[in-house]
């Protein structure tokens, strides 16, 4: 190419024009250089309550969705379980599901968070308080309440013995529960919408889509309600 062409210079510059091109689209692709003008006002304590109408923050990614412990049972990474904010920075900072309730007794596929929390109780692994201030001896109960009006499933076996080593009664007496048998109609779609059973069992206990841990009884046993 003869000297004086201006080719050399363009083509410097469309060098240029494509190395920035690159890390353009190396900055999108990892997420590098973002910035959270929510959570850098939430810091400086400049913002209350008005999410500042930006763009929202791009979700955590696993590392791996699930984990699995030394016994086989899995767990799914908070960012991913489908009930944390993954768009939250702050999740990150939570210790993951596998790091803790890999050490409380359970068994693998067991529906909710694979722990046997009764079994956790009884092996002291867990220490849980009846009552937030110091009072009475709590008051328990041992005895089984069956309730029969379950349509064609298979009729409610309540244990109050695995409740009340957790609970004094007065925890679901007379509220939620009245001591009545037969006071309450109890059914699925109150407790799925967070009612009666579901005041714990889908939060803190086994979820309520764990069908025959609860409906455990055969319509040839006896009952009593």
């Amino acid at each position: 190419m003869a000297d004086g062409s201006p080719w050399p210079a363009r083509w410097r510059r469309w060098k240029l024009r494509f190395a920035l091109l690159a890390i353009a689209l190396a900055m999108v692709v990892t997420g590098w250089g973002h910035v959270d003008l929510n959570a850098q006002g939430y810091r400086r304590g400049d913002v209350s309550g008005e999410m500042v109408p930006f763009a929202p923050a791009r979700p955590l990614k696993p590392k791996r969705d699930l984990i699995r412990g030394k016994d086989g049972r899995f767990w799914r990474r908070l960012v991913n379980d489908g009930l944390h904010d993954k768009y939250n920075p702050d999740v990150g900072k939570l210790r993951e599901p596998a790091q803790t309730l890999s050490k409380l007794p359970g068994k693998r596929d067991e529906i909710g968070n694979n722990v046997d929390w009764v079994a956790a109780l009884r092996r002291g692994y867990i220490m849980p308080k009846d009552r937030l201030k110091p009072g009475d001896k709590p008051e328990t109960r041992s005895t089984d309440i069956i309730m029969p009006r379950t349509a064609a499933m298979p009729m409610v076996r309540f244990p109050h013995g695995a409740h009340s080593e957790w609970l004094d009664c007065s925890n679901c007496h007379d509220q939620p529960f009245k001591k009545e048998a037969g006071a309450h109609r109890i059914n699925m779609e109150d407790i799925l919408a967070g009612e009666f059973c579901g005041r714990c069992h889908g939060s803190v206990a086994f979820p309520a889509t764990d069908c025959l841990r609860c409906h455990s009884v055969e319509r040839n046993v006896g009952t009593a309600n």
